[in-house]
C-alpha cells in the first residue's frame, strides 16, 4: 500500500466544518485513518471546472507521520463543490444549508 488515496469510508470520526471562523472560503477536514498502521503521507487538491477534489494519500506510519487527518482547504470562489479521494464523494457545496458533515451524516 505505498501512496494509495484515502477513501471517505475508510475515514473515522470524518467531519467538515465550514465556515472555519469568520473566513467563509475555507473548510476544515478532520478524522483518523481507519488503520494505525496508515498515516498520511501528503494532501493534494486539485480544481475540475467547477469542483475541487481532495486527494489524502497514506502509507505505513512511520515518525513523523500521523493517521491524524486535520487540515483547511482554501476555496476559490470559482469552485461550488469540494469532493473526497478517488470516489470523489461530495464534502462541501457551497450555498448549501448544511454547515458542517460527519461520518455518521453519511451513513
Amino acid at each position: 500500500m505505498n501512496n494509495s488515496v484515502l477513501e471517505l469510508k475508510d475515514v473515522h470520526n470524518f467531519k467538515v466544518v465550514f465556515p472555519v471562523r469568520e473566513n467563509t472560503n475555507s473548510i476544515q477536514i478532520k478524522g483518523l485513518v481507519f488503520s494505525s498502521s496508515l498515516g498520511i503521507k501528503k494532501i493534494e487538491t486539485r480544481i475540475i471546472k467547477d469542483i475541487m477534489i481532495v486527494e489524502v494519500y497514506i502509507g505505513i506510519a512511520k515518525n513523523g507521520i500521523s493517521g491524524n487527518l486535520d487540515c483547511f482547504v482554501n476555496i476559490p470562489e470559482t469552485v461550488n463543490e469540494v469532493r473526497f479521494g478517488h470516489r470523489q464523494e461530495q464534502i462541501w457545496k457551497r450555498n448549501s444549508s448544511v454547515r458542517s458533515i460527519s461520518s455518521s451524516d453519511k451513513k
